[in-house]
């Protein structure tokens, strides 16, 4: 039964620390945020609580530039309303380390 539990708590915590986020502070109200990195569109990042929390999985090696806006949710009258866009954030993802090379076995 430990051997159980602990196995269930791994598979719920480990998957909480897989990526960096980016990370944008919003005003009540905003239901998402729109993100933009290097000028090209993203998944909206849903706002909880007032935070827009975007996963950088799979982010390519070197310099980055990300913007985010502020959505509001679909009013019956006025739409979806958007914000201009924010600050470029930048970030530069370094790149792995070389290969190992020259494998041999030693007596």
């Amino acid at each position: 039964m430990k051997k159980l539990l602990l196995s269930l708590l791994l598979m719920v915590a480990l998957p909480a620390w897989a990526a960096p986020f980016v990370v944008a502070d919003v005003t009540a109200g905003v239901a998402a945020c729109g993100v933009k990195v290097d000028g090209v569109a993203k998944a909206d990042a849903v706002a909880t609580g007032l935070l827009c929390k975007h996963d950088l999985a799979g982010i390519a090696t070197g310099s980055h530039n990300i913007t985010m806006t502020a959505k509001t949710a679909a009013d019956p009258v006025w739409g979806t309303q958007e914000s201009a866009p924010s600050a470029p954030f930048t970030l530069v993802v370094p790149a792995p380390p070389t290969v190992p090379s020259s494998l041999r076995l030693t007596p």
